[in-house]
């Protein structure tokens, strides 16, 4: 997604990469620090955007940005307990989905994750691409 920023000519976007979990969280952040030549390219900071801007949800709660992109991840069958986890408490999706000013982007198995809790809204609300 944000390689499709970059070669749309959008700079400084108003972003947070955010998932339940915070392995993800952490994958993320490493990907993006190897890749520090796009977000320059996005004109951000490659040093301070993956630590300010990329986290769980609870990190970002209280802030807002015009896109947040929702990184569900748990892609395995076998770790369906920790997607209900994440879709139990109706809390952690409120807070990721109003987070967004704008633009949500829900990123994950949607048949994996539409049976798990508060999820199950989200599945038949969002649209799929």
């Amino acid at each position: 997604m944000l390689s499709a920023l970059h070669q749309a000519g959008v700079q400084n976007p108003d972003i947070f990469i955010i998932s339940p979990f915070r392995v993800v969280a952490s994958e993320m952040r490493k990907l993006l620090r190897r890749n520090g030549e796009l977000l320059q390219g996005l004109g951000l900071d490659p040093d301070q955007f993956p630590v300010k801007n990329v986290g769980t949800v609870h990190t970002v709660q209280g802030r807002e940005a015009d896109t947040v992109i929702f990184l569900l991840g748990a892609p395995k069958a076998s770790q369906n307990g920790a997607r209900q986890w994440a879709g139990s408490p109706e809390n952690l999706l409120n807070v990721a989905v109003s987070r967004a000013k704008r633009n949500l982007y829900v990123v994950g198995s949607r048949g994996a994750w539409m049976g798990a809790g508060r999820f199950s809204v989200a599945a038949k609300l969002l649209d799929v691409r």
